[in-house]
């Protein structure tokens, strides 16, 4: 991948890779490297500055479904999940 960081990588069937990475400002992004090791951040998700997550890729539909702690600040609580979607660029 090149110098470009990230977590959870997949494929795509053109070669690049999808990640979910931290921006400079800490926040979630969705970086796309290219097979030439070339990375551009395509999306930054509102989900805040987190330290834990998982998700789950279905890039044959463009989606992700990223799991989170839940948010309860007493006892025992729900993970969190998010449907993010995603389409490759027109004309790239």
């Amino acid at each position: 991948m090149g110098t470009a960081e990230g977590q959870f990588p997949v494929w795509r069937s053109d070669g690049s890779v999808l990640v979910l990475a931290r921006s400079s400002s800490g926040r979630l992004v969705l970086r796309q490297v290219a097979p030439s090791g070339e990375s551009h951040d395509a999306a930054e998700l509102s989900l805040g500055a987190l330290t834990r997550f998982a998700v789950r890729w279905n890039v044959a539909h463009a989606q992700a479904l990223i799991a989170l702690p839940g948010s309860a600040s007493l006892g025992p609580s729900q993970p969190e999940h998010w449907l993010v979607r995603f389409r490759p660029e027109v004309g790239r």
